[in-house]
């Protein structure tokens, strides 16, 4: 691409470069979902950013708002354009950021569109149960270990479909998720404990198994039934788990409107080392966030639950 003077950059050309940077510091899936919001912005107008003022940012996110997305996801989109921009201004792209002053629209609970929550104590042993019963029932590879390393590890759907053998350390107990499938772009250690380390090694034996070989240090630990890498389609992983909490007898979407997917295995993670007093930048290394102030936002959930439980018990005591 040409250098040209700083005003005269058209926005697409801004956004690309952009990309090609974001490229050498973030992962795969980030910048295409970064890219996927730049092309909607830019797909049927395609203006110099010299002409751009913060009421065009203002108006591109009230439509974006009329068409049913969310506040936080539109406050997300508004943060990529944000942060292109004021990268341009920092490579003298150009002179000045016209969305610097978009500021974040407030989110409250009844603004977002998918809650979640996590799973009872109760609620995942019986999900543990229905697994492994299912497994029992079905040929091919077992999907226990699945729902037993996303539980105990906390890890993200796309950074346990990554995990590799050579990630697996049987010996010292714990698994490396790699930096290149990690949101936060860093890789992390966590420890597990033997009771699942048992079960990989029992599904290594039963891969070999199944596929008739055995896997190699390259080979991904977690297999469909099929024995196919989870990383070709994860979504199926969504499917497979709607149909076992059905088995497990747990409604997918609660009276509060509040939902359980795949994702909901984190939450839980992270809620029972809350409930079990570790501390928040203990909890912050485990669950691989960025910035601690996620992870004392489940603080906050996490206390407002209890103190709803809490008032609950008194009710039922003084009723008694």
């Amino acid at each position: 691409m040409a250098v040209l003077d700083g005003d005269e950059y058209q926005l697409a050309q801004v956004f690309s470069a952009y990309l090609r940077d974001l490229a050498t510091r973030a992962g795969e899936a980030h910048c295409k979902r970064v890219r996927a919001v730049f092309d909607r912005i830019t797909g049927s107008n395609d203006p110099p950013v010299s002409g751009l003022r913060p009421v065009w940012f203002a108006d591109w996110r009230a439509r974006r708002l009329a068409e049913g997305i969310s506040r936080s996801t539109a406050n997300k989109e508004a943060g990529y354009v944000r942060g292109a921009l004021e990268w341009a201004r920092e490579m003298h792209m150009v002179v000045l950021n016209p969305a610097a002053c978009l500021r974040p629209l407030p989110v409250r609970e009844c603004d977002r569109r998918r809650l979640r929550r996590a799973l009872t104590d109760e609620e995942l042993t019986r999900l543990l149960r229905a697994a492994k019963a299912r497994d029992q029932q079905r040929p091919g590879v077992p999907q226990h270990p699945t729902w037993l390393l996303l539980a105990q590890t906390g890890a993200r759907r796309g950074e346990a479909c990554a995990v590799r053998w050579c990630d697996v350390d049987l010996v010292s107990l714990h698994l490396t998720f790699r930096a290149e499938c990690a949101k936060s772009g860093r890789s992390r250690v966590v420890p597990i404990d033997e009771s699942l380390a048992g079960e990989l090694i029992r599904l290594r034996r039963l891969q070999e198994y199944t596929t008739g070989r055995a896997p190699g240090g390259d080979d991904q630990v977690l297999l469909s039934p099929a024995g196919r890498p989870w990383m070709a389609n994860p979504d199926n992983l969504g499917r497979l788990f709607g149909r076992l909490l059905g088995l497990a007898k747990i409604e997918r979407v609660d009276h509060r409107g509040r939902g359980v997917s795949v994702h909901a295995l984190r939450h839980t993670f992270i809620t029972r080392l809350i409930r079990a007093g570790v501390q928040p930048v203990v909890v912050q290394q485990l669950a691989g966030h960025a910035d601690v102030q996620t992870t004392l936002g489940f603080y906050t959930h996490t206390v407002e639950k209890d103190l709803r439980d809490g008032i609950r018990a008194l009710h039922l005591e003084v009723a008694g």
